[in-house]
């Protein structure tokens, strides 16, 4: 009598399933934790380009007639050499918790919702705060990040 052998060289359906789902899980947490990054990273460069704002501004200041100058391109140098005001990495998205993402200078005018991304044109005063929107909530509760003068 010959016997029938049974082939068991492959993969049960149920084993393809359970594969499957690990590898579904496993991007779905990689995905999260990379848009976080990201997130963390446009932070941190709203951060320092304020702070070189407010360092060119700080350097331009006139102590004869204490006045703060009117922000002007050339003033920053940034990283890749050009001498721009620098933007927000997001400039005139509404994702930085439901407000826009730009740079205000807080000279004549307070910030607003309408002239957050307006700072540039703010006539020179004796004092300025410079703010960025956040999208990380985590480091600054308000979402809001400033520097106002020194002087």
């Amino acid at each position: 009598m010959i016997k029938l052998r049974r082939n068991l060289d492959g993969f049960t359906l149920i084993e393809l399933l359970v594969v499957v789902g690990i590898i579904a899980v496993l991007a779905a947490v990689g995905i999260a934790i990379y848009s976080g990054t990201l997130k963390s990273s446009r932070d941190s460069k709203r951060r320092a380009d304020i702070q070189a704002i407010a360092k060119a501004l700080e350097a331009h200041y006139d102590g004869v007639n204490a006045q703060y100058p009117v922000l002007e391109d050339g003033w920053v140098v940034n990283p890749d050499g050009s001498t721009s005001v620098p933007a927000d990495p997001l400039e005139g998205e509404e994702s930085c918790n439901g407000k826009v993402c730009a740079y205000c200078f807080e000279g004549s005018s307070p910030c607003t919702k309408d002239n957050f991304s307006s700072f540039k044109k703010n006539a020179a005063g004796s004092t300025f705060k410079i703010c960025a929107n956040l999208e990380n909530t985590n480091i600054i509760s308000s979402g809001v990040y400033c520097i106002s003068s020194q002087q």
